[in-house]
């Protein structure tokens, strides 16, 4: 869910008459979908399937049950028709359209809805033609050309609310209930997405950086009243971003004519989305910051690091520090530990973990020149801060600070050969595969890793045979009478271990191994000394290959013999053996951040930063099942394929990094577990102030260690929007509640709010014509799941 940017305009524009959803050419949709609509003051959802490769209505017959209520996970409902197909006009007519066509073509149209139990007097026709052909005009004068010749069935044109508003109607006349359909859609498309998995990676980056730029935006803009964001920056970015979202790749022929100038130029227009959605939203960012960090009180060279969530964390920073120079946390007066990364001559690229950032809102670091005296309770760092620890070729000594911080670190994580430990987890390496062979949690006493499995936890897999046999397979479309395809899986091997270190938060590995058509796989293991989770970060160099192609990393878990899978969504949590709609996808899923899978004495939860595509069981197979059945306890991140025969990209190769999390317990808490995805992936944002930024004094300024704009009392309910209104003055926060948790009292509060009158409103900012007032806070009640907008319209700002 991001900010619903546009969407008042364009119900504006349409008179304010905007209450339907239309969707044609796209088989299934996320569970969240029917909450989102619902939430945006929309009434009724059109859709109208592509079965190609998603036979959602041959599997499920949705287009049976329409009109139905689809409730998303909140209870929140829309009244759907699902059509058959997207292009009925044409389908029954022809192109151009004839009457005659008509005549045979609606009998067997009709024969669906010609059951006692659809008392509604009228269905809809879907759609006029498909895509890529010429407007055919003769549609225009076909219902007049039909009632002339025709009692019944008679036809007229429509919009789609005006005809889900009369079929409705008449069903509930004729004594019909409709029906309520609960469950996600099951990806079937979206694993197109993976055929570029480098920018569609960048993309997911970019979401939820944009709605961080939003969010500190507003706080720019009450901290520093001349400031305002760009008005075209923020067109650009959401422009652009939904330009790159939009579910195909590229030309028809883009599979089968892959060099062609069509492709190749498509392929180029498509990336610049992405490319100009980050570099809007990136300008976005630093101008919102440099705002903000002008009016706090630093010395004349700081880093200043923004949290955009509403709860205090921690979080990686990564940044060039010039050698001469140290970071000095301003809360602690100590000089921070890193991560060298990249060596330079002159600088270094490092890594720190800033720790308590407060919720929406900053911590300072002094960037101190090492030479510079040590003030009142500040020790001497003559040296590199991170010499003792970092992983780097020249180890420097340590200063006291760094001595002492090594020392806790020794006492809180050991390593041992192969063997990575702190007091939560015992990671023991596997050479030959470049993976992890075991995980052990202490605190449940129980091994989380399947270790008979036939691959390694974190293994990359490649998989050959999408085109064997060499004409299409069940893969790659759905048809009965088409073989099933030879799949080959083939896990990287050649492994070794490179190097274990101590780090100023833990411990690291880094290994390496290789596998088919992917001469190299890096990987870093980071377990920490404090947190009960493990990281990993896999750098993979893969060759360009034109043969059908599939790439995954393996996490096999040692479950019992009837675990229970899971997956997030946007607001709400799937179970796939039971949340899925009739005809949903069942081989591949789609992850808002996070995946489970757990029996009744333990659950291991995955989050994947870069990609969002996921298997329970096996890979996929092309089988189309028709109920949930895993073959096994693996959890497989499914990162690239090219199995798709049109649109999208028939090759790619190049450097990729894909990135996870992991996390156990005996039973994980959802809204825990959700936090934790949104911290994996919003990354904390950084600005440099330098000397010539404080050239004048700074008026009312902010503390300078530290400070938090918004804070809310329930952290299982996330500001997802911060943003200016669209029309009129004030800002508008959209909250979630993620844990599925009874309903209770929530009190938001900020230093900048002021006093304010405050309105409810939908998504799409349309707002009750009067609301409660407000001074520095406000109190709302949350419901399991809901989506909750608010409209605050400044009365009095705080000085």
């Amino acid at each position: 869910i991001r900010s619903f940017y546009g969407a008042r305009r364009l119900n504006r524009e349409a008179g304010g008459a905007w209450d339907t959803a239309n969707i044609t050419d796209v088989p299934s949709y996320s569970w969240s979908y029917a909450s989102i609509l619902a939430a945006s003051g929309l009434k009724y959802f059109a859709a109208a399937a592509n079965a190609d490769r998603g036979p959602t209505l041959m599997l499920g017959e949705l287009h049976r049950r329409s009109p139905f209520w689809w409730e998303g996970p909140d209870g929140a409902r829309v009244l759907m028709w699902y059509s058959r197909h997207y292009h009925q006009i044409g389908s029954q007519f022809g192109l151009p359209t004839q009457v005659a066509n008509g005549y045979e073509g609606l009998q067997s149209f009709l024969r669906v809805y010609e059951r006692p139990d659809y008392t509604a007097h009228g269905v809809m026709l879907h759609g006029s033609q498909w895509e890529n052909t010429s407007l055919y005009p003769q549609q225009a004068a076909l219902v007049k050309q039909w009632n002339s010749l025709f009692a019944y069935p008679e036809l007229r044109f429509s919009g789609f609310g005006e005809a889900l508003k009369d079929i409705s109607a008449e069903a509930e006349q004729g004594g019909r209930k409709l029906p309520v359909v609960r469950g996600d859609g099951g990806p079937y498309w979206e694993d197109g997405i993976a055929s570029d998995a480098y920018h569609a990676a960048m993309e997911r980056e970019t979401e939820r950086r944009a709605v961080s730029a939003e969010k500190l935006g507003v706080v720019a803009s009450l901290v520093e009243p001349r400031y305002r964001p760009s008005q075209s920056a923020l067109d650009c970015m959401w422009e652009n971003i939904s330009l790159m979202d939009e579910h195909t790749w590229g030309w028809g022929r883009s599979i089968t004519e892959p060099h062609s100038e069509d492709t190749t130029r498509e392929l180029a227009t498509k990336r610049l989305y992405g490319i100009t959605a980050r570099g809007c939203t990136e300008y976005l960012l630093e101008r919102g910051m440099t705002a903000i960090a002008g009016r706090i009180q630093t010395s004349s060279r700081a880093l200043v690091v923004f949290n955009t969530l509403n709860w205090e964390r921690n979080g990686w920073v990564e940044f060039d520090l010039q050698k001469t120079r140290e970071l000095v946390d301003l809360e602690t007066l100590q000089a921070v530990a890193f991560d060298v990364l990249e060596d330079h001559p002159a600088y270094q690229r490092i890594r720190f973990l800033a720790r308590g950032v407060p919720a929406v809102g900053y911590k300072t670091y002094d960037v101190r020149d090492k030479a510079a005296p040590a003030t009142s309770g500040q020790p001497n760092n003559s040296t590199n801060a991170a010499a003792a620890v970092a992983p780097s070729t020249s180890a420097q000594a340590a200063t006291p600070t760094q001595a002492a911080s090594a020392t806790r670190t020794e006492a809180s994580t050991q390593t041992a050969a192969n063997v990575l430990e702190n007091r939560f987890y015992r990671v023991t390496l596997d050479p030959k595969s470049g993976s992890v062979g075991g995980i052990y949690d202490k605190e449940l006493r129980r091994e989380l890793v399947d270790q008979s499995a036939p691959y390694r936890f974190n293994q990359y897999v490649y998989v050959t045979g999408g085109d064997n046999p060499p004409s299409f397979t069940q893969l790659l479309t759905y048809r009965r009478h088409l073989p099933f395809a030879q799949l080959e899986p083939h896990a990287a091997n050649a492994g070794r271990v490179v190097s274990i270190k101590k780090t100023p938060t833990g411990v690291s590995a880094q290994l390496e191994s290789r596998g088919v058509n992917t001469p190299r796989i890096s990987t870093e293991i980071i377990l920490f000394n404090d947190e009960k989770r493990i990281e990993i970060v896999n750098r993979v160099s893969k060759e360009t290959v034109y043969k059908k192609e599939a790439a995954y990393f393996a996490f096999p878990l040692a479950l019992g013999r009837a675990p229970e899978f899971k997956y997030e969504v946007q607001n709400g949590v799937v179970r796939p053996a039971r949340d899925m709609m009739p005809g949903a996808g069942l081989e591949w899923f789609s992850a808002q951040n996070w995946v489970a899978a757990g029996d009744a004495g333990a659950e291991v939860g995955l989050v994947s930063t870069d990609s969002f595509l996921w298997t329970f069981g096996d890979i996929v197979r092309g089988t189309w099942p028709t109920e949930f059945k895993p073959k096994s306890s693996t959890v497989f991140s499914y990162v690239m394929n090219n199995y798709w025969g049109t649109n999208y990209i028939a090759a790619q190769g190049g450097d990729f990094v894909f990135r996870y999390a992991l996390t156990s317990a005996a039973k994980l808490d959802a809204a825990a577990m959700s936090r934790t995805g949104w911290e994996q992936t919003t990354p904390l944002e950084r600005t440099l102030v330098k000397s010539q930024d404080k050239a004048a004094p700074t008026e009312n300024p902010l503390p300078a260690s530290r400070m938090s704009f918004l804070e809310t009392s329930d952290p299982s309910v996330l500001l997802s929007t911060w943003k200016h209104a669209e029309e009129g003055d004030g800002s508008v926060l959209r909250f979630i509640e993620l844990g599925g948790a009874p309903a209770r009292p929530v009190r938001v509060s900020s230093p900048l709010f002021g006093s304010f009158s405050r309105r409810a409103c939908n998504a799409v900012e349309d707002c009750e014509r009067t609301g409660a007032g407000g001074d520095g806070s406000f109190n709302f009640e949350t419901a399991p799941r809901r989506i909750h907008t608010f409209k605050l319209t400044p009365t009095q700002l705080k000085k």
